[in-house]
């Protein structure tokens, strides 16, 4: 036994001294969780948080003690006073200063409606009947409802939800990834106080409507203009900015659609519209140039028009014809001038959003910058799909092909991480279904930051999304914008004498594709093969087949555009939220159908509860 104490003392000794390991039957102390730093508390911000105490609260169930040492420390930074992000209204912001040089909170006006039906912005762990309980809902909803059921959804089963993932009134100034860290550093906007702490991964969820974008050159354009110039995220006085007025609205995107019926419902003199695109086959066009008729005959849209120039000591306003170039430009065809407008007195620039990423080093920042240069390489013994247009434009070889107008936009991320860099991740939106797309996207990286889900290397990754974006080429329509080449071809035949012939042709072509090759269509595969991968409580099929969830949801969208074309202006008071077919749109999850509205649209107040009663 001496000797046997002995041996152990010279053994404590050596390691004491050399820090030479001894094996030991114990086994190694676990690692210490991972610290996670949330930039944003919008949907992206809260559904993350969300899915990590869902998580949470199935490992409570199930007694897994491990599981339950093992989740992320997080902590969500908000700048703002609450969360909810662009659904918050102007009145959200009262008393807070801007927190970035030259920023402003961006945020929705106090009584804008959704776009889009209802159904598609449902969650299957909290449905509306489980927050409005029996009272039958219209299609379209007002922003307050919407924001107090996200908000409900969080809280609903985690009162203190809040209190224990955000820290608000904090801004994020500066992240910064080193020595396999990232340095978070904060600013409380109320105290100025600044502190920067470490963590193992970061999650950017700041909005892709971070910053209004405001274009130079449109700016340039309407520097001499007298009237009243904002952005329509600048709307806190918008019935003085536009009642009795006339008012343009550059841009034609959904925002421009609902401030041009928002400012027929407050009493515009007479709406004007500027937008890049017509409804066409080769091109969607914005949602303006999808109404066939606007309330009392009041907006005008000047299709595939820009500004051109401010005359007349500000009293006229010229626009001049402009057409797309690829691959991501819209270029006056001409200076001369198609339209002019005369005595214009508020313009308001419906021109997007950009991401707000000021706060991340460069190298972070750089995976959702759009590269209009970025080349996609196509195998040379890839091949397209013969088709309608195949008679015309031959066997066209790819060439200068650009991942910017595939639906693979960012080509340096993978399923919401940076491909060279997985710790670093960001939660994104879709146009197509926002709030769902949101959703699955943080409850994937959930999966994947609690370990229940591989991190593909990198060349997987990057082989992945080379093989959705070369998939999409085989839609004539896709294809028309990512592939110079074939753009080229098809302008080419456009100008020969077979011009009608090719145009039906593109048209024969894109039906012929639709089933697979549509925006939407795309969207809401990649969408199902997301949903798989995260084991999402939803079934919408599988990249390759769509299920019959999916497919209702893609036809109620449907049903949502021809709520804007089918207006004819019979019976003038009409909007596309003006719709009767209701019934039509029922509930995925609970079956429960849709009402009309109680009154028309134009004459509801969103602020006013009771159109929410039984």
């Amino acid at each position: 036994c001496q000797c046997v104490c002995m041996y152990r003392n010279i053994l404590k000794q050596c390691h004491r001294y050399t820090g030479t390991m001894v094996a030991s039957s114990s086994p190694p102390p676990p690692s210490p969780p991972p610290k996670v730093a949330i930039i944003g508390a919008g949907p992206g911000g809260m559904f993350f948080c969300h899915a990590l105490e869902t998580y949470r609260q199935e490992l409570l169930e199930r007694g897994d003690s491990d599981g339950l040492s093992s989740l992320p420390q997080v902590t969500c930074f908000e700048r703002a006073p609450c969360a909810g992000g662009v659904w918050r209204s102007e009145r959200s912001f009262e008393g807070v200063e801007e927190t970035a040089p030259g920023e402003k909170l961006t945020n929705m006006y106090e009584a804008l409606w959704t776009n889009g039906p209802k159904d598609n912005i449902e969650f299957f762990d909290y449905t509306f009947q489980d927050h409005f309980g029996d009272v039958p809902l219209p299609v379209y909803m007002p922003r307050q409802p919407v924001l107090e059921y996200i908000i409900g959804r969080c809280t609903h089963k985690c009162p203190d939800f809040f209190e224990k993932y955000m820290q608000f009134h904090t801004s994020v100034v500066h992240v910064k990834y080193t020595e396999n860290k990232f340095q978070v550093t904060t600013k409380h906007v109320l105290t100025g106080e600044t502190r920067m702490e470490q963590y193992d991964k970061c999650i950017w969820s700041a909005g892709e409507n971070g910053r209004p974008s405001m274009p130079g050159p449109l700016l340039k354009i309407f520097k001499d203009f007298p009237g009243r110039l904002i952005h329509s995220s600048d709307t806190a006085d918008f019935e003085n900015d536009c009642k009795g007025k006339r008012v343009l609205l550059v841009g034609g995107s959904y925002s421009a659609e609902d401030l041009a019926l928002m400012a027929i419902k407050v009493g515009a003199e007479k709406v004007f519209v500027s937008t890049r695109q017509a409804a066409n086959a080769e091109q969607p066009g914005d949602a303006v140039s999808w109404t066939g008729a606007w309330p009392f005959d009041k907006v005008e849209v000047l299709e595939e028009q820009i500004p051109l120039r401010v005359t007349d000591n500000g009293k006229c306003i010229q626009f001049t014809e402009v057409e797309w170039k690829f691959p991501d430009k819209y270029e006056p065809e001409t200076d001369e001038v198609s339209t002019e407008l005369r005595d214009i007195d508020t313009v308001i620039f419906c021109t997007g959003y950009v991401e707000n990423t000021y706060m991340l080093d460069e190298p972070l920042r750089e995976a959702v910058k759009r590269d209009p240069t970025f080349q996609l390489d196509v195998p040379e013994d890839w091949k397209m799909t013969q088709n309608s247009l195949t008679k015309f434009l031959g066997d066209v070889k790819p060439n200068d092909v650009r991942w910017l107008n595939s639906h693979v936009t960012h080509p340096k991320l993978y399923r919401g991480m940076m491909i060279d860099n997985p710790n670093m991740m960001f939660i994104l939106a879709d146009v197509s279904s926002p709030l769902c797309g949101i959703d699955v996207a943080a409850w994937l990286l959930v999966k994947i930051i609690t370990g229940q889900r591989e991190i593909p290397s990198r060349e997987e990754m990057w082989t992945q999304n080379m093989a959705d974006a070369i998939h999409e080429m085989q839609s004539p329509c896709v294809r028309f914008v990512m592939d110079k080449a074939y753009y080229d071809a098809y302008n080419h035949a456009m100008e020969s004498d077979d011009r009608d012939a090719v145009q039906k042709a593109f048209e024969e072509a894109y039906a012929e594709h639709a089933a697979e090759g549509t925006d939407e269509v795309i969207y809401y595969r990649f969408l199902a093969r997301m949903m798989q991968e995260a084991q999402y409580p939803v079934d919408y099929g599988s990249f390759e087949e769509l299920s019959e969830q999916a497919e209702t949801i893609i036809h109620y969208d449907d049903l949502s555009y021809y709520h804007r074309r089918n207006l004819d202006g019979t019976e003038p008071w009409r909007t596309f939220r003006d719709y009767n077919d209701g019934d039509q749109f029922k509930s995925i999850l609970t079956g429960r159908a849709s009402v009309p509205l109680k009154q028309k649209w134009l004459d509801i107040d969103a602020a006013d509860s009771s159109i929410l009663d039984p």
